[in-house]
């Protein structure tokens, strides 16, 4: 499902092709994709970060009261080492002794690229989630920094 992301990924040397493989389930006997396909599992958990710490966001801390200053960026940095951390543990771990097809040759720097792209791809996720204006109606509080730019008010 999410292949076509991670697939752009690895065209832009975000990661090499052989972590892209391994991503795409890849087994551990290099005989086919028949292994744990980890670009769904990244992809959701992604996904569903971004989501959760929005409706977070919106909700529980933007709070006129609690918050008058811009908040959204800190949010954003917040959303983006808990990303990267995810996704760099999932990936780090899929890659033990055994846990990956010795011929793909994947190295740490596979590992870092990938968890940097998740991170690139949840904020911008964020950012465009934030932009439309259905969100903050639905769930915030109505505080003007519930975007990456300050809303004005007419």
């Amino acid at each position: 499902m999410f292949n076509w992301l991670y697939q752009i990924g690895e065209d832009i040397s975000w990661y090499s092709k052989g972590m892209y493989t391994h991503l795409c389930g890849w087994d551990v006997s290099c005989a086919g994709y028949y292994g744990t396909v980890y670009s769904n599992y990244l992809g959701w958990t992604v996904f569903i970060t971004v989501l959760v710490a929005l409706a977070l966001f919106y909700r529980v801390i933007d709070s006129p009261t609690k918050r008058k200053t811009p908040s959204w960026w800190l949010m954003a940095l917040i959303l983006a080492a808990v990303v990267f951390l995810e996704s760099w543990l999932m990936i780090h771990g899929s890659l033990r002794p055994g846990g990956a097809c010795k011929d793909l040759r994947l190295t740490g720097g596979d590992v870092l690229g990938l968890a940097f792209f998740d991170t690139f791809w949840g904020v911008l996720l964020a950012m465009a989630i934030s932009l439309t204006a259905f969100p903050r109606k639905l769930i915030s509080i109505n505080n003007p920094f519930t975007s990456f730019y300050p809303i004005r008010r007419s």
